[in-house]
């Protein structure tokens, strides 16, 4: 007995055959058979497809159907030890060569196949098979023509999804994957030379740039970024990895994860099997967001994994993490040294880069302002203390803001004070180096449910994203934005994400957050410990020099030595 999805796809299939063989059939019955993901009736349907398009001479149908239905034939090739081994990987060699021809003038289908030849040719290496068919290509070529072809092309075809959750899996599927798979490719050797690790670091530069332009809509982000990081002529300012920083990566490879070192001229690597690794770090997150777990054995665990590998490296430096997947929510500061017991915070100062070559590496002249001289034009303070719209009220951020206010002489918007229009006003008409916002908020996955509470309104990321766009281009660029109060989606890694991709889209050198909400006087006593660091004038600190004394202060109060307290707070972009 046929069951109701058997039933409804035979009823999808007659409504399509019934159909005149035009382009748009052919189309419908590719459509189909991506949606059933059924080997067998899917190939039907795509050789359906490929009779039709051939009659109609329709070329890009026929590269799609041809390609698809190899897809089938390739998988099974892969999954299979075949007797006729040579024979098949013949055949399904010609069927590439026949997509690719048909998809000559279609780069958004062409990579695809491209792709398909590189995995193809890699397996068939591996398998010590001859492919005379490509002159015994090598497939890191072929994948990196793949992303040649790809590269020009790939933002016009992100465009018309129907939701973002679409969208974000079709990137991971067809272009994150291709970037990943080259960068293992570069990897896959007995030892990797320095030009591959080199080269490995420079497409993962470029996919976090890809994913950037993907999360926000907006291609001209990162050229944008770039264009404005140029000191002069076509010299980028480029991060310099000298004696005092080191830089980590830890990346998904779906079946493992790589962790990336780089300081100075030197690249080292190591390898993470991925088993439960993803449950692990959702346990590390949940047992430090409240005081009664214990979350020391999944502390240990990801420090002696991620980084106790290059702890001769870091040594007295500042440590610069570009995040990838469930690492965008962990909160490194809270990872745990078994041997000293102390903490990645009490070791280094952290900072969250969402890409190496996108942020603004010039020093800050924070420190070195006459705080006396420039009061009103160094610091917007803003504050929301008492209970608006359902929100709880937030006792000691008069106090917070008083504080800050007391050392710097800023400009101070509190309760009925910090209102939308206000805050915008006065933005626009100053010249701030540091904007502190003592609120609730919260960042999520979709940029327009993120949100700051100001007196009369909330006031949602793409307001803020259209307030400080229209100030990013002034001579002195805005230093640092504090986020005190606000949060983000819990685990959510594409808000996480967000929250660090605010300071390139809103022209942001540095941005302070943090991943959980804390009580507001933890929160004060962090926030005015780090602004007395900052501006410091006998002794120099740099941000993240900063808040990691801030962090150890308030680790080292009595009662507060839990992560919970403190390891939510982090320092994004510019740590200078």
């Amino acid at each position: 007995m046929k069951t109701k999805i058997n039933q409804n796809l035979d009823i999808a299939i007659d409504i399509i055959n019934k159909l005149d063989d035009t382009h748009q059939k052919s189309s419908d019955l590719i459509t189909l058979g991506l949606m059933i993901q059924h080997d067998e009736t899917s190939a039907q349907l795509f050789q359906h497809a490929l009779t039709i398009s051939t009659i109609n001479k329709d070329n890009r149908t026929q590269s799609m159907a041809t390609g698809l239905a190899n897809d089938i034939l390739i998988n099974r090739f892969l999954s299979e030890n075949s007797d006729n081994a040579i024979q098949t990987a013949h055949h399904v060699l010609t069927q590439n060569q026949k997509a690719m021809f048909y998809a000559q003038s279609y780069p958004e289908i062409q990579y695809l196949w491209q792709w398909q030849r590189a995995k193809l040719v890699k397996h068939l290496s591996k398998k010590r098979i001859n492919n005379e068919l490509f002159n015994n290509a090598c497939p890191l070529k072929l994948y990196q023509h793949a992303l040649e072809i790809l590269t020009p092309v790939k933002s016009c075809f992100l465009n018309g999804f129907h939701s973002t959750d679409t969208k974000r899996a079709y990137f991971k599927k067809h272009i994150r994957a291709l970037y990943m798979e080259l960068i293992e490719g570069f990897l896959d050797k007995p030892k990797p030379e320095k030009l591959d690790l080199n080269n490995a670091l420079t497409l993962l530069e470029k996919l976090k740039e890809s994913e950037i332009d993907n999360y926000f809509d907006d291609e001209c982000l990162v050229y944008l970024q770039k264009l404005k990081n140029k000191t002069s002529g076509d010299t980028p300012k480029r991060i310099s990895f000298g004696n005092d920083t080191a830089i980590i990566y830890p990346i998904d490879l779906e079946d493992q994860w790589i962790v990336f070192m780089a300081t100075g001229d030197a690249i080292n690597f190591t390898r993470i099997k991925n088993k439960n690794f993803i449950k692990r770090a959702q346990d590390f997150l949940a047992s430090i967001q409240s005081i009664s777990n214990d979350y020391t054995g999944n502390a240990v665990f990801f420090y002696d994994r991620v980084i106790r590998p290059f702890e001769k490296q870091l040594k007295d430096k500042t440590v610069l993490i570009v995040p990838d997947g469930i690492f965008r929510t962990i909160p490194f500061a809270a990872m745990l040294d078994k041997q000293t017991r102390q903490f990645l915070i009490d070791k280094y100062p952290l900072s969250i880069l969402p890409s190496r070559e996108l942020v603004n590496a010039q020093p800050s002249n924070i420190s070195r302002l006459d705080i006396e001289k420039s009061a009103q034009n160094l610091i917007m303070i803003n504050g929301l203390s008492s209970k608006r719209f359902g929100t709880s009220s937030l006792e000691f951020v008069k106090k917070e803001v008083e504080s800050i206010n007391e050392l710097t002489g800023g400009y101070l918007l509190r309760d009925k004070d910090f209102t939308k229009s206000n805050f915008i006003d006065n933005f626009q008409q100053n010249d701030f180096s540091i904007i502190h916002i003592a609120t609730h908020g919260m960042f999520d996955s979709y940029a327009g449910k993120s949100f700051i509470q100001a007196y009369d309104s909330s006031i949602h990321f793409n307001d803020m994203e259209s307030i400080l766009r229209c100030v990013q281009y002034r001579d002195n660029q805005i230093e640092l934005l504090t986020l005190s109060a606000c949060q983000t989606a819990t685990g959510d890694e594409w808000a996480a994400m967000g929250l660090a991709g605010v300071t390139l889209q809103a022209g942001i050198k540095s941005a302070i957050a943090s991943f959980w909400s804390v009580n507001d006087k933890t929160t004060y006593l962090l926030m005015e410990s780090f602004y007395q660091y900052l501006f410091d004038q006998s002794n120099y600190h740099t941000k993240a020099e900063a808040l990691q004394k801030a962090q150890q202060d308030l680790k080292n109060e009595s009662g507060q030595k839990h992560p919970y307290y403190w390891a939510g707070f982090l320092l994004i972009g510019n740590w200078l």
